[in-house]
């Protein structure tokens, strides 16, 4: 038994019965539980009769601006809505039955409940404990106006075991289907993350190469299902789940439109959600899988802009529009949107299914092929795009952007601000009017707008330094890109490029006033800072500044160095030594003429043709470095690592992945080349003076040479020395193979 200085703190006990534990400190609060008496009875204090379901209605009262029932109402949360939760909760008080578990809130057969994720136009989802397997699950039942409809009962559960002949990685599992009190029950996964309609409310559009990435799930989970002759209905991006822990996404909810179906007395009746729905559903003639088709081009487009496709006050205009008109083109709206995207939606979202792709599993393939060209342009080639839709030949036009530019002149300890210039695309161009102030100081543009709505604004400001005195060049940067080059002028010439999702006049301007940018000359070293106020830092409105590059020019001959909290660093032409680092993002470097140290967390790192010595690193991501006349030392974590024409001395280390090293000229040290359990291969120029010592402890070495006992063989130890010895080259991995060539 626990002593009472290890109790449980009210606010804790308080977290759990509102559900704001992650999995983790749950489990811990749990296990405390099952051994103190006092907090046990604290927490019946808390729950009492019926008091949990009075908090979880609150509970959803309070998430009104994120609710999207899958109901046929349109627009914000309706007062028919209020009763339709206040109804379901009843009906769980009734239906439920009753657990000897006091941190519990009631029993579903084996499953004891302990919250209550969401209440929607069809069913109730409960998240409940399986103590058999000990894992938490999702529950879901029929609301009570279907409950009470045998065939919708009926049609639940057919549905139900169906779905759960679905084995696929991108659709919910479900692991029983049962009934409790007379009302059938499906028990699936429990998916510790958010839904892709929170996703978008919380953050607005998508990148493109992560709309291509979900897509590309969803498109596998939906070729799944239709494999399996089960057609969705309500393919929307609240039936989307985003797992957390892998970033995977999940196709839940199958059949329950067709529930709703079962139990209407219209045949003719329309299911599914209108703003995702297909004209087949709106007209009520039969669907097929195409129909699903029309329903995922309508949420990639909400992943492009951050809204569905069609919108109306009315279901009758929101049916209408569905069925008669063509939503805008999403480059329109967002243009960093690329055009295949563009036609692919086109594509999706054509009026009649037979002008639509013939099934999901073509739009996976093709999402697939374009995310592996997105990751690597430079050596995947663009796939064909024959499926384009014809219209789509001629590049989308996008509305004129209205242009304003006022030149300034503000002295910043000897840096001269030039020109800044504005661009704004909006749904409704002509509406309003741009100005652009500045701050006394001179270290902020302020950007107001008037009459936009959901308006994208790019901001471009320009900012110089004389350089006569300067020998350094320091950047910080909270969040954003990195671009380094030279040019002739004796100067540091800084471009700043962000771009921010506004709604107002006012939000725009605050906005730039806490996102600021300043450059201060000290002792011959330029100090460039951007970052984020500790207010803007901390609000969820930092996700509106959704992209930052940063565009530098520097003189020839000037030492750099650069950090960001996540954005990619690139670099070229630089005369001086180079040291970089990003917390997440990738590292590329060419024709540096000094020293580099590059450092990420997560990220890829290549560097080509340096003068200097070169240390790098990265946590997971791939190492890459060709023509390198210093020594070479690249370590990762997890990743590949591949070096090439490098003329001193190399230590390539890695803990899982695999490591190729091409020796070309005598090193003057030692070098070794280490793997956990990944490969090596080593390529060493003829006639070069090496003392070998190659171990593995589970694979093989190939070698063509004979090892130290005279024997040429495959083992794994090789101590042998090449024309004469020289210095050692060590190769090392714990369960891989080494092989060793000459290098050609």
């Amino acid at each position: 038994m626990k002593t009472a200085n290890q109790c449980l703190s009210d606010a804790l006990l308080d977290a759990l019965v509102e559900g704001e534990l992650n999995a983790n400190e749950e489990a811990s609060v749990q296990h405390h539980l099952d051994s103190c008496d006092d907090c046990c009875s604290r927490m019946r204090e808390r729950v009492g009769d019926g008091q949990w379901w009075k908090e979880a209605e609150s509970s959803l009262a309070e998430l009104e601006s994120s609710w999207n029932p899958s109901t046929l109402s349109v627009g914000a949360r309706t007062q028919d809505d209020r009763q339709l939760t206040a109804t379901a909760i009843a009906h769980l008080e009734q239906w439920i039955g009753p657990t000897d578990d006091p941190t519990k809130f009631g029993r579903i057969g084996s499953y004891e409940v302990v919250g209550l994720i969401g209440v929607g136009g069809a069913g109730i989802v409960l998240k409940a404990f399986d103590a058999r397997l000990h894992r938490f699950v999702a529950i879901k039942t029929l609301l009570p106006a279907l409950a009470s409809s045998v065939l919708a009962r009926r049609r639940f559960e057919r549905e139900s075991r169906a779905v759960a002949a679905i084995s696929h990685e991108n659709v919910v599992p479900i692991y029983a289907v049962d009934t409790h009190n007379g009302h059938p029950y499906i028990a699936m996964h429990y998916v510790d993350g958010q839904s892709l309609q929170r996703r978008l409310h919380e953050h607005g559009p998508l990148e493109p190469l992560e709309i291509a990435r979900l897509g590309a799930q969803i498109a596998r989970g939906l070729a799944a299902a239709h494999a399996q002759g089960i057609i969705h209905r309500d393919v929307k991006p609240a039936n989307i789940l985003l797992e957390r822990a892998v970033d995977r996404a999940l196709v839940s909810d199958f059949g329950l439109a067709r529930v709703v179906d079962e139990a209407t007395t219209h045949s003719s009746a329309v299911t599914g959600t209108p703003q995702y729905m297909s004209p087949e559903q709106c007209q009520g003639v039969t669907a097929d899988q195409r129909s699903d088709l029309f329903s995922f081009g309508s949420v990639l487009y909400a992943m492009c802009v951050g809204r569905a496709p069609f919108r109306s006050d009315t279901l009758m205009g929101m049916l209408r529009k569905v069925c008669e008109t063509t939503p805008r083109d999403v480059r329109e709206i967002n243009p960093d949107i690329p055009k295949w995207l563009a036609g692919l939606i086109t594509r999706l979202m054509q009026k009649h299914p037979e002008d639509r792709f013939k099934s999901a599993s073509q739009v996976a393939e093709i999402l697939e092929a374009e995310i592996a060209h997105m990751q690597s342009p430079s050596t995947v080639v663009a796939p064909p795009r024959e499926w384009l839709p014809k219209t789509d030949a001629q590049p989308i036009a996008t509305p004129t952007l209205r242009r304003f530019v006022m030149p300034a002149a503000t002295t910043l300890l000897g840096a001269a601000l030039a020109v800044a210039a504005l661009q704004v695309q909006t749904d409704k161009p002509s509406q309003g009017e741009i100005t652009i102030n500045r701050l006394d100081s001179g270290q902020a543009v302020i950007a107001k707008a008037k009459g936009y709505n959901e308006a994208k604004l790019e901001m471009r400001e320009v900012m110089t330094f004389a350089a006569d005195s300067l020998s350094e060049v320091d950047i910080r940067v909270d969040a954003g890109n990195l671009q380094f080059s030279t040019h002739p002028k004796d100067e540091v010439s800084v471009e700043v490029v962000r771009k921010f999702k506004i709604e107002d006049e006012t939000e725009a301007k605050r906005l730039a006033e806490q996102h600021r940018v300043e450059g201060v000359v000290r002792d011959a070293k330029l100090v460039f800072e951007a970052k984020m106020d500790e207010a803007l830092k901390k609000s969820k409105d930092r996700h509106k500044i959704y992209n930052v590059n940063f565009i530098f020019k520097l003189p020839e001959t000037i030492n750099l160095e650069a950090l960001t909290a996540g954005g990619n660093v690139s670099a070229a032409d630089l005369a001086g030594n180079v040291k970089l680092k990003t917390a997440g993002g990738n590292v590329a470097l060419k024709d540096v003429q000094g020293a580099v140290s590059a450092e990420t967390s997560g990220g890829n790192i290549k560097i080509g043709n340096t003068t200097g010595d070169v240390k790098v690193k990265t946590s997971g991501g791939n190492i890459d470095v060709g023509e390198a006349q210093g020594s070479v030392e690249a370590t990762t974590s997890g990743g590949n690592v591949h070096v090439s024409e490098v003329q001193g001395t190399i230590v390539a280390t890695t803990g899982g992945g695999n490591v190729s090293v091409q020796i070309t000229k005598q090193p003057e040290a030692d070098c070794v080349i280490s793997t956990g359990a990944g490969n090596i291969q080593v390529g060493i120029a003829k006639g070069l003076k090496l003392s070998l010592d190659c171990k593995t402890s589970l694979g093989r070495i190939q070698a063509p040479f004979a090892s130290s006992d005279g024997k040429k063989k495959q083992n794994t130890h090789v101590i042998h020395e090449l024309n004469g010895g020289g210095p050692k080259l060590v190769a090392k991995t714990g369960a891989g193979n080494v092989a060793l060539s000459e290098h050609k």
